[in-house]
């Protein structure tokens, strides 16, 4: 499973139309600029960005049932230059047809499917799903918690723990606040965990005459608040 990384740049994009008369003309300049800045903060993987289940046997997954894997923790920093309000937001970036029907429950969402990320479907089999969950946060050694919200929307705290809710969407943002508050804190060094949670489709929904990959990709982009 790759979390491939992505800083985002702070830009003002403008867009101005400047007629070369104020009555009349046959011509127009049209203008796109805007300013792109170094971004404050650096996000990293310390131990890498991957973790692998490794080979399964395919005898051992339930016929009838989704068949939890083993829980994986991959350690993030974000780091900046001086003190920032930092969250991150995190994309799928496998097609999510891919998502077996009720597999939330295994994964240990309930039935919150909208926080669920496929594995690639294979040979157009469903193969199964992960959850990323938040974990052991500190931010300038203080123990922080898991805020979100959707697009420019409140900030919600305590009900999202999980960096894939809200599918991972694009305007949908996991931002990190002192504990009992909802309001993003600004601050130099945050240290954490990103625990996987996934299952396997129930064996009789899978061929398991060949190798079948398991095959999990998520963007994670650091946004500014």
């Amino acid at each position: 499973m790759n979390l491939k990384t992505k800083l985002e740049f702070i830009a003002t994009p403008l867009l101005a139309l400047t007629c070369l008369s104020a009555t009349a003309a046959e011509d127009a300049e049209l203008k796109v600029f805007g300013t792109i800045v170094p971004a404050a903060c650096e996000l990293t993987f310390p131990g890498g960005s991957e973790t692998d289940f490794g080979k399964i046997d395919g005898s051992t997954l339930s016929p009838t049932d989704f068949t939890p894997l083993p829980e994986q923790l991959i350690g993030f920093a974000i780091i900046c230059d001086a003190p920032m309000a930092a969250g991150v937001n995190v994309v799928n970036n496998k097609p999510f047809a891919g998502l077996p029907t009720g597999i939330g429950q295994a994964l240990g969402l309930g039935p919150a499917p909208e926080a669920a990320y496929p594995f690639a479907i294979s040979d157009g089999q469903q193969v199964g799903g992960y959850a990323l969950w938040s974990d052991a946060l500190t931010a300038d050694g203080a123990a922080v918690v898991h805020i979100a919200r959707r697009f420019t929307g409140p900030w919600t705290n305590g009900t999202y723990k999980v960096f894939s809710y809200f599918n991972g969407v694009a305007g949908n943002y996991h931002g990190f606040a002192a504990p009992g508050t909802s309001v993003p804190i600004a601050f130099t060094a945050l240290t954490g965990n990103i625990r996987i949670t996934a299952a396997l489709n129930k064996a009789g929904a899978l061929t398991l005459t060949d190798e079948t990959p398991i095959d999990g990709s998520a963007t994670v982009r650091i946004s500014y608040y």
